[in-house]
């Protein structure tokens, strides 16, 4: 009787284990679903920039035609991207901008230059972290928008 007790404390624990784990949603539903609102490139996070409109740059991916859209401060951006959820690579290219009224001095620039030197992304939380071939930190982070 007692080992029979104690086999079922044991089948009981582990069910509830396992019941708790909460699945994120799976990273490709999240980055395919969802607005990133740009917030570092490099180690120079959005806040410290002087111009406003730096704070609006944003990306979304589209999984229909693997299209890519966005803001960099008010030019609109464009392109196609690939990606292999499995191994957390992400391609961006074909990257295009329209001019919008107001240009980014420093930060569009950048930001455009970097986004297609993107290798592999990693989601966390509400964290979106692009990373190149040869960066071990992150070279553009977003955060998805409310």
């Amino acid at each position: 009787m007692n080992k029979q007790l104690t086999l079922l404390f044991l089948y009981l624990g582990a069910a509830l284990a396992l019941s708790s784990c909460q699945d994120d949603p799976e990273p490709t539903d999240k980055l395919l679903n969802t607005r990133w609102m740009l917030v570092q490139i490099d180690a120079f996070p959005l806040v410290a920039s002087s111009y406003y409109e730096d704070n609006q740059s944003y990306i979304q991916f589209a999984a229909s035609g693997q299209r890519m859209t966005g803001l960099a401060a008010c030019d609109a951006i464009s392109g196609q991207f690939t990606l292999s959820a499995s191994a957390r690579q992400l391609t961006i290219s074909q990257v295009t901008t329209a001019k919008g009224s107001c240009t980014s001095p420093v930060i569009g620039p950048r930001y455009l230059a970097t986004l297609p030197q993107t290798s592999r992304y990693e989601i966390s939380g509400d964290k979106l972290r692009l990373y190149d071939a040869q960066a071990a930190q992150p070279r553009l982070i977003f955060q998805a928008a409310p």
